[in-house]
């Protein structure tokens, strides 16, 4: 237990981690297996990619194994890839690991497998993956981290082609880590995948990571090893130490030609997007102003429907014009899965590196959007359970990086339209696991 002890230190200094991240480190070291469960913001995935550096500085997995990393989403993938690539591949010139995204498309996937296997055309994709995964297992001598989603190993294995060795070589898989892992694994085909692949006899070590633990997660995965409730995690300014919660419940009535059995909130309704937009623009215009912030503040919009976004940005930018005198089209914008993976990233990224500004969404809230100097969410659209409400609550919980912040120095502002934060009192027993409600 020195050992250990001594190389958590290590990792602690080397990487910077906080206090819950040390904590979350000594558990799982003396497990091996099951949950961690932390807020959204507080290092999750740099958490894991120190737990692989400390497995090898152990000598629990060496040079030829495989680390399996899962994530739901590609642009969690992105980030995973960027947060490993930099905590184990950067620290030494000669570094003991590989971190690749399994994604056809990958550039850097791509560049490492032309450089090192291709004298011409890869030809088709299964060759590709073919090549990448004989190829990397067994030709270089480093540990290979693997970032990829449970919908792409899914699919790889329908088609006949793992992204594994499914011989011989399938012992080298050494760690599985499975992130959000309240979300995507446990229904239908993909969860009988997973689940084989977490009783494989070569595992030295299996770790979910999530906000909201799940009863399925536990039952496969393994018992809660560590909690940090965001209140906590907020105490210990880990993430933005003060949440005000501005809260209403704006009524509209559908008109004709909608029936009156529809779901109101899966069609867009005009008077409502006007409604908000109004609501939304006072709100912020008063919170800046009293805090001597001359802009518009870095907002979330988590919209109902596709159509009803389009609608709430036509009439923010017609408020927000109203209110600077002049044209404001180039402060709002809205993405939303209709648009593609490209447009989505490009409009996501093109926001993030805005200092002031709304954007307007439609599922994307929930896992995924990660831009600490987010200063306000927006919740436009009923939020059915607390667990949905604690990954959309967090989105505005990070602590900004940028100190020029309306949040720090006030609060990271929710403004709640639909009565969502009505969950608010059921938040610590959702993150910690006394709720265990299935997702």
């Amino acid at each position: 237990m020195d050992d250990v002890r001594n190389v958590i230190e290590e990792a602690c200094q080397r990487f910077h981690l906080n206090h819950a991240q040390k904590e979350a480190l000594e558990k799982i070291l003396g497990k091996f297996r099951g949950i961690v469960q932390m807020p959204t913001g507080s290092g999750k995935t740099k958490l894991a990619a120190t737990y692989t550096w400390i497995l090898h500085r152990l000598g629990y997995i060496k040079e030829g194994d495989v680390v399996l990393y899962f994530t739901p989403r590609q642009v969690i993938r992105t980030h995973a890839l960027k947060e490993f690539s930099e905590t184990l591949e950067d620290f030494q010139t000669k570094s003991p690991f590989m971190v690749l995204e399994v994604d056809l498309h990958s550039d850097k996937t791509k560049q490492i497998i032309n450089k090192y296997y291709f004298r011409g055309s890869p030809g088709s994709e299964i060759k590709l993956l073919d090549w990448l995964v004989r190829g990397f297992v067994t030709g270089l001598n480093k540990v290979c981290v693997y970032i990829l989603t449970p919908h792409l190993y899914n699919e790889f294995i329908q088609h006949g082609v793992s992204p594994l060795p499914l011989d011989r070589e399938f012992n080298r898989v050494k760690v599985v880590i499975l992130d959000e892992v309240h979300h995507t694994y446990w229904g239908g085909e993909i969860a009988n995948r997973i689940r084989n692949l977490l009783n494989l006899q070569s595992l030295v070590s299996v770790i979910g990571l999530t906000a909201t633990p799940v009863k399925e997660a536990v039952d496969y995965v393994g018992e809660i090893l560590y909690s940090l409730s965001s209140r906590k995690a907020m105490e210990m300014e880990i993430l933005s130490p003060r949440l005000k919660i501005y809260s209403t419940e704006t009524k509209t009535i559908l008109h004709e030609p909608t029936p009156v059995t529809s779901n109101e909130w899966s069609v867009a309704v005009e008077e409502r997007a006007q409604k908000y937009a109004h609501e939304v623009v006072e709100k912020l215009w008063d919170e800046a102003n009293q805090a001597g912030f001359h802009k518009v503040l870095k907002t979330l919009v988590v919209a109902a429907n596709t159509l009803e976004a389009d609608l709430l940005k036509k009439y923010l930018v017609e408020k927000l014009s109203e209110k600077m005198g002049g044209e404001a089209e180039q402060l709002v914008d809205v993405v939303h899965y209709r648009f593609g993976d490209t447009e989505v990233k490009r409009v996501i990224s093109q926001f993030k590196k805005m200092n002031e500004g709304i954007l307007v969404t439609v599922n994307m809230a929930d896992i995924g959007f990660d831009d600490p100097n987010l200063e306000a969410l927006v919740i436009a659209r009923p939020v059915g359970s607390p667990t949905a409400y604690v990954h959309i609550r967090g989105r505005v919980l990070r602590k900004p990086k940028n100190e020029n912040n309306f949040k720090s120095s006030r609060y990271a502002l929710i403004i709640d339209l639909t009565g969502a934060a009505k969950h608010e009192q059921k938040v610590e027993k959702v993150e910690t696991g006394k709720y265990l409600l299935q997702y």
